[in-house]
């Protein structure tokens, strides 16, 4: 019987069956996280800068536009104004005519729009350029001395001249001006009336007194 036990047990019959079961092993595996850190842009300074075109003057070519035909001449046709200004024979004549109204008092006053706008001006050597800035000082002188020579003349006119003294206008401008004005004697009269009138014939033979502001305000 020892002897079958000992065969059996070697065999492995009747021998309670152990299985060595070993522990499973878990594998956590491991995430490496590495952290990305995104650079922002580095603010570069900027500076914008806005250029703004500056409005081109363009200088007139002749004292004559439309404007002047209209105001000066009175002529607003379409056509003939496009007439004279397309003939240079025409525009010649026009120019001519133009500086003529500026030998007499008072002088004609063109509209400005603008201290830097080029104005064309009519004068004994041809077209000068003006600014508005520059004509509109031109103009302060000139009122002084056109209301000067107003004065002279309606001072002579009013007192000593036989066709004038008693017009509604002499007489009203004596009742304004003659307040305070002494009564003449007649030594002083004759001294008087010969004074205004070489007053009177200095401006009157004084053609370039428009030029002479001219070359003052608006110098070439």
């Amino acid at each position: 019987m020892s002897i079958l036990l000992a065969i059996s047990s070697f065999f492995g019959i009747n021998k309670t069956q152990q299985l060595d079961v070993q522990p499973t092993q878990v594998i956590t595996p491991t995430i490496s996280i590495v952290e990305v850190i995104e650079e922002s842009p580095t603010p570069t300074s900027t500076t914008t800068v806005v250029v703004t075109a500056k409005p081109t003057l363009t200088k007139p070519k002749s004292t004559i536009s439309e404007s002047i035909l209209k105001t000066f001449f009175g002529i607003s046709e379409k056509n003939t104004v496009n007439s004279i200004l397309g003939d240079p024979t025409q525009l010649q004549k026009y120019e001519q005519e133009f500086y003529r109204k500026f030998l007499n008092y008072p002088i004609p006053r063109l509209a400005i729009s603008d201290s830097k706008q080029l104005i064309a001006m009519p004068s004994m050597n041809g077209l000068v350029i003006c600014t508005g800035e520059q004509l509109r000082k031109l103009y302060n002188e000139a009122d002084g001395i056109e209301k000067d020579i107003y004065y002279k003349k309606m001072d002579f006119d009013c007192h000593h001249n036989s066709k004038m003294q008693e017009t509604q206008e002499c007489q009203e401008w004596r009742r304004i001006n003659d307040v305070n004005r002494a009564v003449p004697t007649k030594g002083s009269i004759d001294d008087e009336i010969a004074r205004l009138q070489e007053e009177i014939n200095a401006y009157a033979n004084k053609k370039n007194f428009y030029d002479d502001l001219l070359v003052k305000y608006c110098p070439k």
